[in-house]
């Protein structure tokens, strides 16, 4: 009783935090396992054994090699050329789609926040040079970030949180690099589509005649033009060997290894630079979640909550039943807060409600992924969101009147494909 008392208000006390968005991750990531350590729920020696899986140095792969594609202008090198090649199209639809594609390609590998402020600056040029709304430029770039953050197991920290748990919970199993892909790129491509050809024509450009301030160029180099192509080289390595994990000699978890000492060594990024590029707050996040899953099964805390969404789902069979209620829940969940933090919420109870209804795991993660990564009707799923909101003066209203149509989409398609592509028996 004790370890379920303190384990449940730890839980409550994440689950505030997260919506009150008054205490910062990285305090949230500390305290779990200091309370949980301190009251010896779990000992001291577990607290931070989630620092040396492979999904942290994906993690770090990742975000370092991202990092050095901003700083080398490698994305600024890929969003002019797509100016130029844009240039051609008449229809503004036809142009917020390719500014989307744009967007969800490079989150699928990079970080989407990194992504939406590197591209923000292009982004607002090209609304001028093609001669389309800049707010509604500005709200394609947020929603396709995020989608396309979906489309790979490390283009955002739900997959990767996702990823995590089914390997804590499934030894010898894992997401692979586009797994989830299979229905986000779907899913995710109905919505670029809703967005760009039939609520975007309802957005007001609220920004009219601006004048645009564009960032200095960097000088370009000999040396420059060096390190854009080392890091390209590097990035596309990344990205093959880990969806080839398991295929081939060099594990995951040795693909960052190799990254970081082929950066290092061309002087593309020293270790200070590596440090600053890692998101700890991130990570010590989802070691912290990690750990009070764990803490919330060894407690009977998530057979209470599992049981609760038993009787939701009743003595249904359908798998869609089972889907729907999850996809639902969480749709709901990430319009009032981040969406990491409405998965961190769900995620506890999935691997209860897997076991008690004798179903895969996978399924129900991938429903919650995709749900999770919905919150498209409040600027509040995203931090980078607020800013994208002030720079195209969007109000409220035009966050409902587009993402509405696009959370419906999402989840009765999430309730259609999940249970085909994995069956949940």
């Amino acid at each position: 009783m004790y370890e379920l008392i303190i384990t449940t208000l730890v839980l409550i006390f994440v689950i505030i935090a997260i919506v009150s968005r008054k205490v910062p991750t990285i305090y949230i990531a500390l305290i779990i396992p200091f309370v949980l350590v301190v009251a010896q729920i779990v000992p001291a020696s577990d607290a931070f054994k989630g620092l040396g899986s492979t999904t942290t140095f994906l993690i770090v792969g990742a975000e370092v090699i991202g990092d050095a594609c901003f700083r080398t202008g490698l994305t600024d090198v890929i969003g002019r050329t797509f100016i130029r090649y844009t240039q051609r199209l008449k229809h503004e639809s036809v142009k917020l789609l390719f500014i989307c594609l744009l967007a969800a390609i490079m989150s699928t590998f990079l970080s989407s926040f990194g992504v939406q402020v590197a591209l923000l600056s292009i982004i607002i040029v090209m609304s001028k040079a093609l001669n389309i709304s800049k707010s509604r430029s500005v709200l394609a770039l947020g929603y396709a970030a995020t989608i396309g953050g979906t489309w790979s197991i490390v283009g955002t920290t739900i997959t990767v949180m996702a990823r995590s748990t089914y390997e804590s919970l499934v030894p010898g199993e894992t997401l692979r690099m586009f797994e989830l892909t299979k229905a986000t790129l779907p899913i995710g491509l109905a919505g670029i589509l809703i967005f760009c050809f039939i609520t975007s024509r309802f957005q007001p450009d609220r920004c009219g005649e601006q004048k645009v301030v564009c960032e200095t160029e960097m000088e370009v180099t000999l040396e420059l033009k060096k390190k854009r192509v080392i890091t390209l080289a590097v990035f596309v390595m990344f990205v093959v060997l880990v969806a080839l994990d398991g295929y081939t000699p060099i594990p995951a978890i040795m693909v960052t290894v190799l990254a970081l000492m082929i950066l290092g060594i061309t002087k593309i990024a020293n270790i200070k630079e590596v440090i600053n590029a890692i998101s700890w707050d991130v990570i010590l996040f989802i070691v912290g979640i990690t750990l009070l899953s764990d803490a919330m099964a060894d407690s009977g805390l998530s057979d209470l909550i599992g049981d609760f969404m038993i009787n939701i789902v009743g003595d249904s069979a359908s798998p869609y039943v089972i889907i729907a209620v999850i996809a639902i829940i969480c749709a709901f969940l990430t319009q009032l807060m981040s969406n990491s933090g409405a998965f961190a919420i769900i995620l506890p109870i999935l691997p209860v409600l897997a076991e008690s209804l004798d179903i895969e795991l996978k399924p129900l993660l991938a429903a919650a992924v995709i749900a999770c990564s919905s919150g498209f009707c409040l600027p509040l799923a995203a931090p980078s969101y607020i800013m994208l909101a002030d720079e195209g003066r969007l109000k409220i209203s035009d966050w409902m009147r587009c993402g509405i149509p696009m959370v419906i989409s999402s989840v009765v398609l999430t309730i259609i494909l999940v249970p085909l592509i994995w069956p949940l028996t």
